[in-house]
């Protein structure tokens, strides 16, 4: 598979707008203390075994890896509990909107 450089930053801009851009704007709807783009891409670094392990070992499926990314998104950009509890949550519904955006603009070929 070869790529060019033009697909290397098409497939960078929208990692960062579908992954990186939706937890940086969550946690600063709840004023979290590290509301960075470099805290949001450590949070999405440090949710995914956290996630992982709340899914498979304590058995809670689904709502474990929930509880383990909020846990991580407590941890890693510093914000209360309750802010962490809904934190996942409003970045999923932001990053639907932003999916929404780029397939309707033809750049995830979906439109």
């Amino acid at each position: 598979m070869h790529f060019h450089t033009d697909s290397l930053a098409i497939i960078a801009i929208v990692f960062f707008l579908t992954a990186i851009l939706p937890i940086k704007l969550a946690a600063s709807v709840f004023a979290a203390r590290n509301d960075s783009f470099g805290a949001a891409f450590l949070t999405l670094l440090v949710a995914i075994p956290f996630a992982y392990v709340g899914q498979a070992y304590l058995g809670l499926g689904i709502f474990g890896a929930y509880l383990g990314m909020a846990l991580a998104c407590a941890v890693v950009l510093r914000t209360r509990l309750s802010g962490a509890l809904v934190i996942p949550l409003l970045a999923c519904i932001i990053l639907l909107g932003i999916v929404q955006l780029l397939s309707g603009a033809g750049v995830l070929g979906f439109g």
